[in-house]
């Protein structure tokens, strides 16, 4: 062989490995995310795993941060919290670890955003933003940059408020959300406000039991609800008395607000953290 044409051969063979290459860097690719060719422009990056923060937040070996998006968990400390570390930390130990980034590449506090899949042994890749709201250790907290498994994550929120989940597990009292006023007009943050309402036929201790939009919560201090009697939340301040309390929201400036306009969700949980009424409306992308 002269060594133009073994020149052309080494050619050759060379062009065969890249392509062999990229067909299994893309095959890996569609596998982690489920969708097609034009998925080639998303990150995906395989990360070790250092430490586990709480349910939806875990620190890679680097020590850079990973936020976890379209779900948020309980705080640490609050009814649940607990769980969702654990389990998510199970999540994180099944296989390979592959963070697929969407539009937005961080947050405020320099965290990864990111959507998180897990390779088991048996081969099988798993979202674990979307099995830890199908679990009820999450609920959907879905930005309106989030492109990628959004309907995903809201399927696996209905399946877990249906079945009872987790999170989701009903409290024994009937205390429903009877009203939920977003902000109107010139009244202040006072103007906005939601009315809980006592369906029992015996009183209610409402010391320990939450309010809460998708982000931020309050809780009741002493406040008892008879059978048949509301109590009114204010987002803003004033004085407390039997039939109405108030939030004292700041969130840095005057006014500031905690339904939004245009959808939010409001979760109702007793002092054991289960759940005793949900609320719903418009367009829940943050």
């Amino acid at each position: 062989m002269d060594s133009q044409t073994k020149a052309i051969a080494i050619l050759v063979s060379a062009m065969v490995v890249v392509v062999a290459v990229f067909a299994v860097a893309q095959e890996m690719v569609l596998d982690r995310l489920g969708t097609d060719d034009d998925s080639d422009d998303d990150e995906v990056v395989a990360s070790q795993i250092s430490s586990v923060s709480d349910g939806d937040t875990f620190v890679l070996a680097n020590g850079q941060k990973v936020r976890m998006l379209s779900i948020n968990t309980q705080e640490t400390g609050q009814p649940g919290s607990a769980e969702a570390k654990a389990a998510l930390g199970r999540w994180l130990g099944l296989g390979r670890v592959t963070l697929v980034r969407d539009a937005v590449d961080t947050d405020g506090y320099g965290r990864l955003l990111r959507h998180v899949f897990v390779k088991d042994s048996e081969g099988v890749s798993w979202n674990v933003n979307v099995e830890m709201v199908r679990q009820g250790h999450a609920h959907a907290y879905v930005f309106g940059t989030t492109m990628l498994y959004v309907d995903d994550i809201f399927g696996a929120e209905r399946e877990a408020r249906e079945n009872g989940t987790g999170m989701w597990s009903p409290s024994p009292n009937d205390v429903v959300i009877s009203k939920l006023q977003s902000f109107e007009g010139d009244a202040g943050a006072n103007g906005e406000y939601l009315v809980l309402r006592n369906m029992d036929d015996a009183p209610v201790n409402l010391r320990g039991w939450t309010v809460k939009d998708q982000w931020t919560q309050y809780e009741f201090g002493s406040a008892t609800l008879g059978p048949g009697e509301s109590l009114t939340l204010h987002t803003g301040s004033g004085q407390d008395n039997a039939t109405h309390v108030f939030w004292n929201y700041d969130n840095g400036y005057a006014g500031a607000r905690v339904w939004d306009d245009s959808g939010d969700a409001a979760f109702i949980r007793d002092s054991d953290g289960l759940m005793a009424d949900f609320y719903e409306y418009g367009d829940r992308l943050q």
